[in-house]
């Protein structure tokens, strides 16, 4: 299950962080202020979506690992029955 760059949930992720990361270089703090409420909302957002993306990632890497490591199994398990099936005809 590799991540796909194109599909419409990943492209729509990255254009709400583009988005707020736009609306966050606009800091009110810059001019002395307190950050809004507002602020602190889309701060939480974007550390949400950063999370929920590094996670899926990790999955999606972790189960690519599977597949290359139950593709090697499978070799192995074929090498080990043919080796038992030569041990066998003597």
């Amino acid at each position: 299950m590799a991540v796909d760059a194109t599909s419409p949930y990943r492209q729509a992720g990255q254009v709400l962080a583009i988005s707020v990361g736009e609306i966050l270089e606009t800091d009110d703090t810059a001019r002395g202020a307190e950050p809004s409420l507002d602020r602190l909302k889309l701060d939480m957002l974007m550390a949400i979506y950063n999370e929920l993306r590094h996670g899926h990632d990790q999955a999606a890497a972790q189960a690519a690992a599977v597949v290359e490591q139950t593709k090697a199994l499978r070799e192995l398990a074929g090498e080990v029955d043919r080796l038992a099936r030569h041990l066998g005809d003597r």
